[in-house]
């Protein structure tokens, strides 16, 4: 680490970290090199390795610090006037992936293997960021899903985090992937994140509506509408 400033030398990861996010929104993540971040920099390559030393430490930092940044609006939920109940909540939770793009996108890389790039101690910062998003949400959890336990809570977090690594891939299908699937005749619906997470966090808390009451007869009730 350079001589300097605690301010200094988090600026200068701030702007590296800057840097990765907005190329990142242009190309993926396999594309990116340090030489591409540095040249979005006001600083050289060889100065960027005092800073990260893997390509894989830049881009977990960045998603560290996605992490963060949904920890905060997942915390304000939990003081949120209009959130009151469970299906409040699950609205507004799916609505916070509104603005994390970013987020889904990174999730959606072959995150183990960046992770074996990276050394110890960046792996344990990421990780506690990774943490607080799932205290917060727990933490959500325990207010307005009032009859779950805590392996309830815990179970939900192990369903919830990996389903988000795919979730990028079904909100933003391209016009190349689009023509295949109709090529090959798959089915398939342009639905945003907070879309398809509400429908996920709906039947995971059964809050969807109860069919149709079947007649005493065995037959169904007539649909009206």
């Amino acid at each position: 680490m350079p001589r300097g400033s605690a301010e200094r030398t988090q600026a200068r990861r701030d702007e590296i970290l800057d840097a990765c996010a907005g190329i990142t929104d242009r190309m993926t993540t396999e594309q990116l090199s340090i030489a591409d971040i540095a040249s979005e920099t006001s600083f050289g390559r060889t100065s960027i390795y005092n800073y990260f030393k893997t390509r894989e430490e830049i881009i977990l930092a960045l998603l560290a610090r996605q992490y963060e940044e949904w920890a905060d609006d997942i915390e304000e939920l939990d003081t949120d006037p209009a959130v009151h109940d469970l299906q409040s909540f699950a609205a507004a939770f799916a609505d916070t992936l509104a603005k994390r793009r970013l987020l889904l996108k990174l999730l959606n890389m072959n995150l183990f293997q960046v992770e074996e790039s990276c050394r110890p101690e960046s792996l344990r910062d990421f990780k506690a960021s990774l943490g607080r998003s799932q205290t917060a949400v727990k933490r959500c959890l325990e207010k307005y899903w009032t009859d779950s336990s805590e392996d309830d809570r815990t179970a939900f977090i192990w369903a919830f985090y990996p389903f988000m690594h795919g979730l990028y891939s079904y909100a933003n299908i391209t016009d190349k992937q689009a023509v295949a699937m109709d090529a090959a005749g798959v089915a398939y619906a342009h639905r945003t994140a907070p879309e398809i997470t509400l429908a996920f966090l709906q039947r995971y808390f059964g809050l969807l509506p109860a069919p149709p009451a079947a007649a005493e007869n065995g037959k169904e009730q007539p649909q009206t509408g």
